[in-house]
């Protein structure tokens, strides 16, 4: 049977979402590494497949995963309950019967990722979840976040060394708010490219501080001319929810 699951997992803990190896000896342990360990000793060897990678310390409230059952494993329900007991580090929201061939990564139709900052002075508990910033101009951020909607080519927001065939993609929606503590960067897209997330809120930060101006920011979303290469924080990215 097919299988399609919502989880949720603290990236502080793993060194990102893909299983990777680092040189030929030594293993790093990943969600899906953690995962598949657990599947392993209750019986199911099915290969976990992801909506979409997350790097070392970016966390996800929303990321779906799909794997195939084999026919002793009926109770969704008591597979959840029990990985939730078992796993460090991650959470199952749901597990789900799903079609055949299902792939939670070519058939979504959305992404939408949220990052966290917070003015509040620095503490040690929040230090993994969010990124500290002294201050910053929400108008302006607000404007700034507008100018990456649409479809553009991505081609200075993305990490060096990504090998995906087009780096064309479309963002949707953005949304900029104060939710409690914390103020919210909100980007909903088709897709997108490696860090492209983490380098579009390092420009806005920039622009709230005034290191670059809009018209700088609009010839970097042009691919003219690069001003940020510097990503902001893995701790404050959060993948909030895939759409099918």
């Amino acid at each position: 049977m097919r299988a399609k699951a919502v989880i949720q997992y603290d990236g502080s803990r793993f060194y990102g979402f893909q299983v990777q190896k680092e040189g030929e000896k030594h293993v790093l342990e990943t969600v899906v590494s953690r995962i598949e360990a657990l599947f392993k000793v209750l019986g199911i060897e099915s290969k976990i497949e992801g909506s979409g990678r997350t790097d070392r310390g970016v966390h996800a409230t929303g990321q779906v995963i799909a794997f195939d059952l084999p026919e002793h494993w009926k109770d969704l329900e008591r597979l959840r309950w029990i990985a939730n007991q078992k796993l460090e580090g991650v959470v199952f929201r749901s597990i789900s019967k799903a079609p055949e061939g299902f792939d939670p990564r070519r058939q979504a139709k959305g992404r939408i990722y949220r990052y966290l900052l917070t003015t509040e002075p620095k503490n040690p508990f929040w230090a993994d979840y969010v990124h500290f910033v002294p201050e910053i101009d929400p108008e302006t951020i607000r404007k700034g976040m507008k100018l990456f909607e649409g479809e553009h080519d991505f081609v200075f927001f993305r990490k060096s060394g990504s090998d995906e065939p087009t780096t064309v993609r479309h963002i949707l929606n953005t949304r900029f708010y104060k939710h409690d503590k914390f103020w919210v960067l909100h980007f909903e897209g088709t897709a997108f490219l490696r860090s492209q997330i983490r380098l579009m809120v390092a420009a806005l930060l920039e622009l709230s501080n005034g290191t670059i101006s809009a018209s700088q920011l609009q010839e970097q979303i042009d691919a003219k001319k690069r001003y940020v290469s510097k990503p902001a924080p893995a701790s404050g990215l959060y993948l909030a929810k895939i759409k099918y």
